[in-house]
């Protein structure tokens, strides 16, 4: 689950929302997340992690605007993990770059 803070969400509260990450290659990671950044905006950038590493988060859009390698490969690991496509049809996709 990932934790939207109510500053980022404009909401009242925090909002979560069901999230995987599938590894793409050594640096890069896909994080999938249940939710629409068009009615919960949340702020991309960087962030240094506890190794010292800086972590990138850019957004690639909706499950469904990937090409067709990426959406099928997306797809077919989501169908394996148990995805929840009834509730969340369309997921954000999240591209994290680890330097």
């Amino acid at each position: 689950m990932f934790e939207i803070p109510a500053s980022d969400s404009g909401k009242v509260g925090p909002t979560t929302v069901p999230m995987v990450y599938y590894t793409l290659n050594e640096n890069q990671q896909a994080a999938v997340l249940g939710v629409d950044f068009e009615t919960n905006p949340v702020e991309f950038g960087s962030s240094v992690m506890e190794n010292g590493s800086v972590c990138r988060s850019e957004p690639m859009g909706k499950l469904s605007e990937q090409g067709f390698m990426m959406e099928a490969r997306l797809r077919n690991s989501l169908r394996a993990d148990s995805w929840d496509f009834e509730t969340y049809p369309n997921p954000e996709i999240l591209l994290l770059t680890v330097e």
